[in-house]
């Protein structure tokens, strides 16, 4: 198994849920409420959609339409304000014992109201841990139906909170590098740390009955990393359109 395994449902992590309750605090801060867990999303990221090699149409965090619950699936809305370039997520969300379970997504895009939309499925499915925090800063890319036409998901910097966690996870890839992800691939992926990454004992502060003595460093060296990872969101959104 390859690290393209962690496909797309890296997106659905920001809207987790199962008979939950979605407070939207900012245009980057979701909290979600699961039946016996919270999950705090902080994101900057934007999706990618490649028609050819000179004609793409970025959308970023800013530009999330709704996030919405419908049963025990979730719907991710993006939309452009200008170019009104539109993408959506569904995927189905299970809540386990110990686990968060992600399966069965749906992918679509259209260009704009003139253009028709474009579907896809993603065959993955993703096991995430509740006792973790995850700080995320990849870029994933998926081959659609020809060479040129692909989707990129990028996360610059995210975080991903159970509340109640005792250990940290942190996954950061290089610039100019992609993890190459297959929409066929029925590959089940239990937690991130198996395609690397660093993972350590730390608990939540906010609640005293797990916190530990570690100090912050780790803490730190992310906060840094992530703000290099906001350049390069910035330098994306210099070329939008």
């Amino acid at each position: 198994m390859t690290l393209s395994s962690m496909s797309v449902y890296v997106i659905a992590i920001f809207v987790i849920l199962l008979n939950t309750s979605i407070e939207n605090m900012d245009d980057k801060t979701f909290v979600i409420s699961l039946k016996t867990t919270k999950l705090t999303i902080t994101q900057h990221s934007y999706v990618k959609y490649q028609i050819s090699s000179s004609n793409y149409y970025i959308i970023q965090s800013r530009d999330i339409k709704s996030i919405r619950v419908d049963g025990s699936s979730f719907f991710w809305q993006f939309e452009h304000n200008r170019s009104k370039a539109r993408a959506e997520l569904k995927c189905k969300l299970y809540e386990l014992k110990d686990e968060i379970k992600f399966s069965g997504c749906k992918l679509w895009f259209q260009e704009s109201p003139n253009h028709p939309i474009m579907n896809y499925s993603i065959e993955y499915t993703l096991k995430l841990n509740k006792n973790t925090k995850y700080y995320l800063m990849i870029k994933i890319e998926f081959m659609l139906d020809s060479k040129t036409h692909a989707f990129t998901f990028s996360m610059s910097s995210s975080e991903m909170t159970f509340e109640g966690y005792t250990q940290k996870y942190y996954r950061k890839l290089q610039v100019d590098e992609f993890i190459k992800a297959d929409l066929e691939s029925t590959d089940l992926i239990s937690d991130l740390e198996q395609y690397g990454g660093s993972k350590w004992n730390d608990s939540d502060p906010s609640n005293p009955s797990k916190t530990n003595e570690t100090t912050n460093e780790d803490d730190d060296e992310v906060l840094n990393t992530e703000n290099e990872g906001l350049g390069t969101l910035k330098l994306w959104s210099c070329c939008i359109f």
